[in-house]
C-alpha cells in the first residue's frame, strides 16, 4: 500500500482502516511543525575556493490548518569572491557585475518542503550528538528560523556545519539543479 503512493509524505491521505495498519506494523517518526506555520531556512556551501552557493529557502501554509499545503521560495545566490571574479573580468570581457553575483528564485511545493522539514528536525537532532566533522569542501552551513513574517519572536536554531553527505541531502531539496520538481518563479 504505501510503495503504491508517489511519496512518504502522501500517506496522510490513507484511509482510517489502512492507517491503523500502519500505525500497527510501523514505527512512525512526527515531528512537531514549525511555530506559526512558517520558517526560513539559510544554507551557506564552498563548492570550490573563493567561491559560496547562498541558499534562502522561505516556506508557510496555503491554506487552512487541515486541508491546506505548504509551499515556498528559495533564492539561489552564486557568489565569487574578488580574487576568482577579477580573474574572470581579465580573460572575459563580457563579464559584468551580474554575472558575478547571480541571483536565481524558484518554488517548491508540498512534498519538498515537508521533505526539508523533516530534514532539518532529523539534522538538528545530529547536531545535538556533535558528530564530528572533517574539512571537506563540500561542509554546509545551516540556520532554521521558525514563525518568519509572523510577528513577535521568531525561534532560531544554528545548526552550525553539516557533514558532507547531510549537505548533500539539503542541496538535493533546495538546489534547483538537483531537485527537478523546483519551478522557476
Amino acid at each position: 500500500m504505501l510503495a503504491a503512493l508517489q511519496s512518504r509524505v502522501a500517506v496522510r491521505a490513507v484511509t482510517t482502516g489502512w492507517q491503523s495498519a500502519v500505525d500497527e506494523h510501523f514505527e512512525i517518526k512526527s515531528y512537531s511543525p514549525p511555530s506559526k506555520g512558517s520558517w526560513c531556512v539559510d544554507f551557506e556551501i564552498n563548492p570550490r575556493p573563493y567561491k559560496k552557493d547562498l541558499y534562502c529557502a522561505k516556506f508557510s501554509r496555503v491554506g487552512d490548518e487541515e486541508n491546506g499545503s505548504v509551499e515556498g521560495e528559495v533564492s539561489y545566490l552564486n557568489w565569487a569572491g574578488a580574487p576568482c571574479y577579477r580573474y574572470r573580468q581579465r580573460f572575459d570581457s563580457s563579464d559584468s557585475e551580474t554575472e558575478r553575483h547571480e541571483t536565481i528564485v524558484h518554488r517548491l511545493g508540498d512534498t519538498d518542503a515537508c521533505a526539508l522539514w523533516r530534514l532539518t528536525m532529523q539534522l538538528g537532532a545530529l547536531v545535538d550528538q556533535s558528530v564530528e566533522i572533517g574539512t571537506d569542501v563540500m561542509i554546509g552551513q545551516m540556520v532554521v528560523s521558525e514563525g518568519i513574517g509572523a510577528g513577535g519572536d521568531c525561534p532560531r536554531r544554528v545548526l552550525g556545519k553539516l557533514p558532507p553527505a547531510e549537505s548533500a541531502r539539503v542541496l538535493s531539496l533546495i538546489d534547483h539543479r538537483w531537485n527537478h520538481a523546483a519551478i522557476k518563479a
